[in-house]
């Protein structure tokens, strides 16, 4: 009756939505038929180390992210960005699977002969057309929002792309439909969103007093409080009601990148409160993703979130007051006595927001200037953006001296680190103390964890060897000198600093990673995993780790795999169940063959999902239509008994109940494990409690290890509970501090009927009734877990 009433009012809730709504009237396509299918959405968090992520939990600024750790049991890994640690490269190796294709956010195209910046719309479109070629698109059939490309995504289903982002994508006739049904559909968020941009644009005009006053250029100021405004609440608003429709309609796969951060920690630092300031925003937008999520009607949906990079502290470089290009003239000057280098002064290009960044925007003007054929008086060509500067000669006799050149520049410019190519695989990382070798002379240098230091070696050796590499790779970052930037910014990144190289990932525990994924991820990991997760590639699942005497056991009544939004999921019942690994597992209430569950073999598939045995006993069959319970291990088991109570015998207007029992060795020792499902009424309880403590059931076991798990529907201390206790102790009573947890109904647990008891040859280390928005939803119980050390 419980799971009656809140399946109705789950179902109200969803159809009145406004997410329902705006799809009704917009025409949006829907998912069919997929109501059990996998989901993936995917919301980055651009710039945020895992440093400082793990900083503004502590402070209380990422509360939500907190909750996926300690609540929802999430596993918190180092993501690993690979060079250039910038939005582009990690995109592309994440859509796409294609590493090293591009060498910085803005670098020297040679055969398009323009300097390219991935901000530029004409420009990214036209890197991702190359990219997209040698690989497949991991966001094929899915959305796309605030990205760098649109990762396989339909042109409908891409918003605010910067490969997407000209004028004829803008006001295509969806979008315009779009933006005019706001205001009506989500007139409370409206209101919202406009309070929070007049507290924001009051904040922002605070911290640009305090910006000015700290000697900040002005101009600089103004257009942070309009990219802080435009990025950290409209567009961040817009993603979040944008993503929350996309998962009413069943997507497959969603992703989402929230700049806010990012923005201002160019300004003003990763560590500072400025900075900090937008991630509270940013965790309630991801809060109510993953809510939507957790209620779409059309697929079960699993949440992750990453950071793309993080940043390093950095101010800009100067030597001796003298700016990067006059460095590199000077470098130049002697190199030959009767020509004097010159070249056009560059454009260095200061962040922009996204809603800014569409193809014309005049601050690049002075890139897409062709800047060849000039003759012989040009000599070099700088892109420089943040802390990494491809240095490209276009002199002969400048590239000649290529490796004089960076010496000079280090020894006498002060750039803090060079790279160059000598030809063939002799590359060389030059800075104030020594001369290394890639890859392998850097990796004692590096300060980086432990296995990081060998990627990172080798990614600055591929950076120098890729087509638009610059013929001198210039590094604002050395692990004995403080980070600077080639542009004026206090926070920065795609160099190899440690704080920009690694972000995080919050995944769920039961995400299937590649092999060898054990210290970090890298964006090919995340992709990988995401794809196996969809069912577009396979991952081999990998070797349980030894438990010799520890051991965890889990109860769990299923309901038929009915959860409380009404859909049937064996995947999200193991989905509960992988989250805590357990190794012994008792179900009941599980159908086979029968047609409320669309005669799936329910106990087969949750077991195949798991890589589990399993061992099934029906107490009701009709007519082919089977249900009952089932036992589960990751060792064979071995059925002793399984039988229907003798108190069922003649009482046809009650449900049978039974229980089932099986052996297993662990390391050589023998485990008794029954399961069993207990009757409504008093008395037919007080009946199969004495069976079952009898000499056909536990009294058959002699001094062997047991554990007895079920949905006894009877509460502690009554008498069905007093005859079992008196051979077995329940594992929730076992400790002096203990606090029984109650397990029955989901939406607000008020009863303790489902047990687990065991006989003296077990201490018992820990137990667990997980409450989240995954346990709450699939299943009117709530599953009861139990770690268990064996004393044979």
């Amino acid at each position: 009756m419980i799971g009656y009433f809140e399946n109705l009012f789950r179902t109200l809730r969803r159809r009145i939505s406004r997410s329902e709504l705006a799809i009704a009237l917009l025409g949006l396509p829907v998912s069919k038929g997929t109501d059990v299918s996998p989901g993936l959405i995917m919301i980055q968090i651009d710039g945020l180390s895992r440093h400082q992520m793990e900083q503004a939990m502590e402070k209380g600024r990422l509360p939500f992210l907190r909750r996926l750790l300690r609540r929802e049991n999430y596993g918190l890994h180092t993501f690993y960005s690979g060079l250039p640690a910038s939005t582009p490269a990690v995109q592309a190796e994440l859509f796409y699977g294609v590493r090293d294709e591009v060498p910085a956010f803005s670098f020297l195209n040679r055969e398009a002969k323009r300097v390219f910046t991935m901000f530029d719309s004409d420009c990214a479109r036209q890197v991702e057309s190359e990219i997209s070629g040698k690989g497949e698109g991991l966001l094929r059939g899915g959305s796309s929002w605030s990205n760098i490309y649109t990762g396989g995504a339909s042109t409908d289903d891409s918003h605010f792309c910067a490969s997407r982002l000209g004028v004829g994508d803008t006001f295509r006739s969806r979008r315009l439909l779009q933006a005019l049904t706001f205001p009506v559909l989500h007139f409370a968020s409206l209101l919202r969103l406009l309070g929070l941009l007049f507290v924001e644009f009051c904040v922002a005009i605070r911290d640009l007093f305090h910006g000015v006053f700290r000697g900040e250029s002005l101009r600089m100021e103004a257009r942070t409080l309009f990219s802080r405004v435009a990025v950290c609440i409209f567009l961040r608003e817009i993603l979040t009601i944008g993503v929350k429709i996309d998962a009413a309609r069943g997507l497959p796969i969603i992703h989402a990148n929230f700049l806010g951060y990012d923005e201002q920690s160019h300004r003003r630092g990763p560590a500072s409160a400025f900075a900090h300031w937008s991630l509270k925003g940013i965790d309630r937008a991801i809060r109510q993703i993953y809510r939507a999520a957790q209620r779409s009607a059309r697929r079960d949906y699993q949440v992750w979130v990453y950071s793309d990079h993080g940043h390093e502290r950095t101010n800009l470089f100067k030597h001796d007051g003298v700016e990067l290009d006059e460095i590199i003239r000077n470098s130049l000057d002697g190199f030959d006595s009767t020509a004097q280098p010159t070249t056009k002064r560059p454009v260095y290009l200061h962040r922009h927001a996204y809603i800014l960044r569409k193809s014309g925007d005049r601050i690049a003007e002075g890139y897409q200037e062709n800047i060849f054929g000039r003759g012989e008086e040009q000599w070099f060509s700088i892109a420089a953006m943040g802390p990494i500067g491809h240095l490209y000669l276009i002199h002969p006799r400048a590239r000649a001296q290529k490796k004089q050149l960076a010496e000079r520049l280090v020894r006498e410019g002060g750039v803090p680190g060079a790279i160059v190519c000598n030809g063939g695989k002799d590359i060389e990382w030059l800075n104030h103390k020594q001369r290394l070798a890639l890859p392998d002379g850097a990796v004692d240098f590096l300060p980086h964890p432990g296995a990081i230091k060998q990627e990172v070696a080798h990614d600055l050796m591929h950076l120098c060897r890729q087509k638009c590499a610059g013929d001198i790779v210039l590094l604002g970052w050395s692990p004995d000198e403080a980070p600077v930037s080639f542009v004026n910014e206090h926070g920065s990144h795609a160099g190899p600093g440690p704080e920009e190289t690694q972000g995080f990932v919050l995944l769920p525990p039961s995400t299937r990673l590649p092999s060898g994924a054990k210290e970090f991820l890298r964006p090919s990991t995340l992709r990988a995993a995401a794809l196996h997760y969809l069912g577009r590639q396979f991952l081999p699942r990998p070797k349980r780790p030894a438990k010799p005497r520890l051991f965890r056991v889990m109860t769990y009544n299923v309901h038929g795999c009915r959860g409380m939004d009404g859909r049937v999921s064996t995947a999200r019942i193991a989905r509960v169940i992988e989250q805590y690994q357990p190794d012994l597992v008792a179900l009941q209430e599980l159908d086979l063959g029968r047609v409320r569950s669309g005669r799936h073999d329910q106990p087969d598939s949750i077991a195949s999902a798991l890589g589990m045995h399993v061992q099934f006993c029906p107490t009701v069959v009709d007519d082919g239509e089977q249900y009952g319970h089932a036992l589960l291990s990751h060792w064979p088991m071995r059925i002793i008994r399984k039988a229907i109570f003798s108190y069922h015998a003649g009482r046809h207007h009650l449900e049978p109940r039974g229980a089932l029992w099986v052996r297993l060795e662990i390391d050589g020792m023998p485990i008794n494990l029954m399961n069993t499902h207990f009757g409504l009424r008093r008395n037919e309880r007080r009946s199969q409690a004495d069976e079952l403590a009898g000499e056909n059931w536990m009294g058959k076991i002699g001094d062997e290890p047991l554990i007895l798990c079920g949905d006894f529907n009877m509460r502690a201390r009554s008498r069905p509970y007093r005859i079992i206790t008196r051979q077995l102790r329940d594992v929730q009573n076992t400790g002096k501090k203990s606090r029984p947890l109650k397990t029955y109904s989901t939406l607000r647990p008020f009863a303790r009927i489902d047990h687990i008891f065991v006989s003296q040859h077990f201490a018992v280390e820990k137990n667990l009734v997980p409450r989240n928005d995954l346990t709450r939803v699939a299943s009117d119980h709530l599953p009861l877990v139990s770690d268990l050390l064996c004393h044979p």
